[in-house]
């Protein structure tokens, strides 16, 4: 798999990146090169229980490519970030494949779009076991992704504008032989389904909605079928079609009101679930706007898997922004992961979360669902506040994510967590950061987890184009699961090139 991945990595890089070699890369673009050389000193490298520690050297280089830009009918967000390590306890190899892209291109004049979108990562095998933060150690698996959406938008002049949209995307596993080993001693492991299977989604929506000569009040109507189509799967693969219709009337200026009504017509296995995944559905609903950088919608209704809630709060001044946002709804694991490898994680000023070592914003997601083929009820929350000084900029985040198994092939999961980060400028040339993460996840069968890591880093810049990287780091797990508690320290010392 290894010449193959290197090829699909080109393949996505090639195909997302066609849009802007075809606009042109002059004004309104932003190309960054770089390339990091690392090497880490580690004493626990496998992050084993105490007394099986490993300490290991470990070498890195990872090139960088950042492009980011819009033409007249053209659209690019693309970074590349892989990995290439070298590991001296073992003398191995290993590369880490880290890509978010997306573009959007326009084919015909405001008729005929179409958006292309990759994305590879490596994730966690489970929401619980060994796990380091960056992608060197940890039980991780490669993780790609790929998709196209053609899109034909109709006007009605001015009355009703209209949208017929056809998604195309996969999602591969690389090694799903270590994943179901990973799993192997679970007790859900007699009801497999198919942990890290490959597969493909088809999605068609149509849609309508008022045009511009609606001016006292707006309404929408949208239909969309998609079918998630797995490779290996004990369950049945999974079909979503909903039918949905909206009117939003401005009450105020700064106040709107909405109302909605629905049918979902579901076939998914939901032996563990409420109904049957058919009904009627209502919502309504409110946003205030009280001024340009504060918005809060919060609204609520009713879906054949019961009530259900929505918040969206957003508010910035010149040195803060708060953030909160609160969803439910029903979902796959793939499609969780689909979406984190395409949004890059950001502060509430909407600066991206970076690694502190490379500076690169590809993380290795660490709250996102085990790679199984169930489809899961999500209940998520999240939580910002930034502050921005002079000198130093702080953020901390705080989420819940309640995952509750439909088909009952998997653990009902929920996780809280929280991540804090200060960054300091100490001089024109010299900056530093303090970062700190902790996650506690609660399984069904009681069994619990807290994994924290927190470390301290330095960045000194030698030249205009050279940076010097020095990182600390601390690692530590307790669990209930025999021979899954273990602690690590580590040092990272390197260099980075921009050109």
């Amino acid at each position: 798999m290894r010449g193959r991945g290197w090829g699909l990595l080109a393949g996505l890089v090639l195909a997302v990146s066609a849009p802007a070699q075809e606009g042109g890369a002059g004004d309104g673009w932003r190309v960054d090169k770089s390339v990091s050389a690392l090497v880490t000193l580690s004493d626990n490298i496998d992050l084993e229980p105490s007394g099986d520690r490993n300490a290991s050297l470990v070498f890195q280089v990872s090139p960088a490519l950042s492009v980011h830009g819009a033409g007249a009918r053209v659209k690019l967000d693309l970074d590349y970030a892989p990995q290439f390590l070298w590991y001296t306890d073992e003398a191995e190899t290993r590369v880490n494949h880290r890509l978010a892209a997306n573009s959007a291109l326009e084919l015909l004049e405001d008729h005929l779009f179409l958006d292309l979108r990759a994305g590879a990562t490596r994730v966690n095998a489970s929401p619980t076991g060994r796990y380091a933060g960056d992608g060197i150690s940890g039980d991780l698996t490669q993780s790609y992704f790929f998709g196209a959406s053609p899109t034909w938008r109709q006007h009605f002049g001015g009355y009703a504008d209209g949208l017929l949209r056809y998604s195309f995307d996969r999602v591969i596993y690389t090694n799903q032989d270590r994943i179901e080993d990973r799993y192997a001693s679970s007790p859900y492991y007699d009801r497999y389904a198919g942990y890290g299977s490959n597969s493909n989604s088809h999605a068609f929506e149509a849609g309508l909605e008022s045009g511009r000569r609606f001016s006292t009040f707006g309404w929408s109507l949208h239909h969309s079928d998609r079918k998630v189509d797995y490779d290996e799967s004990g369950v049945e693969d999974p079909n979503f079609r909903r039918t949905h219709g909206r009117i939003t009337y401005p009450l105020h200026r700064l106040f709107d009101v909405y109302v909605g009504a629905g049918y979902d017509d579901n076939d998914y296995d939901r032996s563990q679930g409420n109904g049957d995944g058919k009904g009627w559905s209502w919502e309504t609903g409110g946003t205030w706007r009280p001024r340009e950088k504060s918005q809060l919608t919060l609204g609520g209704g009713d879906r054949y898997f019961g009530h259900f809630w929505n918040l969206d709060l957003r508010h910035q001044t010149r040195r803060t922004a708060w953030t909160a946002r609160y969803s439910e709804d029903v979902t796959t694991s793939r499609d969780l992961l689909r979406e984190r490898q395409l949004v890059t994680l950001t502060d509430p000023f909407g600066n991206p979360i970076v690694d502190p070592l490379t500076q690169d914003p590809l993380l290795v997601p660490i709250d996102i669902p085990s790679p199984t083929s169930d489809t899961i009820l999500n209940k998520r929350f999240d939580a910002g506040v930034a502050l921005q000084g002079r000198r130093t900029t702080t953020s901390l985040n705080l989420y819940r994510d309640r995952r509750e198994a439909e088909s009952g092939t998997w653990e009902n999961e929920t996780v809280y967590g929280s991540r804090l980060g200060v960054s300091h400028q100490l001089s024109r040339e010299t900056s530093g950061n303090l970062f700190g993460t902790v996650q506690y996840t609660e399984l069904e069968d009681d069994d619990e987890e807290t994994l924290w890591f927190v470390g301290a880093g330095l960045r000194h810049r030698f030249s205009e184009d050279v940076y010097g990287i020095l990182d600390l780091r601390h690692t530590q797990n307790h669990s209930d699961q025999a021979g899954e508690d273990y602690k690590e320290n580590r040092i990272t010392a390197g260099v980075t090139v921009a050109f």
